[in-house]
């Protein structure tokens, strides 16, 4: 959406033109999360970054050709740069940092007879994602246990046999959350003596957006030998 308005006095004529943009950046645990920023070139540009919170959180700020950061919210110490020679090694996205970001820029051009100031509001919607990437299974004893850890959104675990049984699985998964907001996910099965010969296959799955991340394992009746298999399913 661009608004333009346009102002006028007798001596000087003062044109503001405001943008704005939208993005939807997905980011993805452990891993280092990047909102792309893109401006006019300016001798002097005016650079703020906030999180949307209802607090509204300083999260960085560039003017006068440096980082400025005496404002910046504490949690974000370290972990930001606005250039890519810049950027931090560890500073890893949390699940905190989901949420609304404004990033604003203004330019301004002096003429004698022109005064034009640029003032660019971009709004990016930051989701944060942890999706499977290990499933266990293993046999310990007369249970089948299966476990997966540091998902998030909340996960779902069901399980399945091969080939297609009338067993029943009555054990709930039991889902805890930990204190980085990720979720771990577990349940157990007791097989039935007279399924000699079925599979059980475990499978641990969450939703993001319209996507759903899937990975399974499966333990042969006759051995504890482990294949690994992911899909992901859109």
């Amino acid at each position: 959406v661009v608004f333009i308005l346009n102002l006028e006095s007798e001596n000087t004529k003062k044109h503001i033109q405001l943008r704005q943009i939208r993005y939807l950046v997905i980011c993805v645990a452990n891993e280092t999360c990047v909102l792309p920023c893109s401006y006019q070139s300016s001798s002097d540009p005016l650079v703020h970054w906030f999180h949307m919170t209802p607090q509204y959180v300083h999260v960085h700020a560039y003017y006068r050709n440096k980082d400025q950061l005496s404002f910046q919210e504490s949690r974000y110490r370290g972990r930001t740069s606005l250039f890519k020679d810049q950027v931090s090694r560890g500073n890893w996205v949390e699940v905190q940092d989901q949420g609304r970001y404004n990033h604003s820029y203004s330019t301004f051009h002096f003429h004698p007879t022109l005064q034009k100031e640029l003032y660019v509001k971009q709004i990016r919607f930051v989701c944060f994602a942890a999706p499977v990437r290990k499933v266990d299974l293993q046999q310990v004893g007369d249970r089948i246990t299966c476990s997966s850890e540091g998902i998030y959104p909340e996960p779902e675990l069901t399980w399945s046999t091969s080939p297609p049984s009338n067993v029943t699985f009555k054990n709930q998964p039991e889902v805890q959350k930990t204190e980085q907001l990720l979720y771990n996910i577990s349940s157990y099965l007791i097989p039935s003596d007279t399924d000699t010969d079925v599979g059980y296959s475990c499978t641990v799955s969450t939703h993001f957006w319209f996507c759903v991340i899937v990975l399974s394992l499966m333990m042969s009746p006759k051995s504890v030998d482990q294949s690994e298999f992911s899909n992901i399913h859109i």
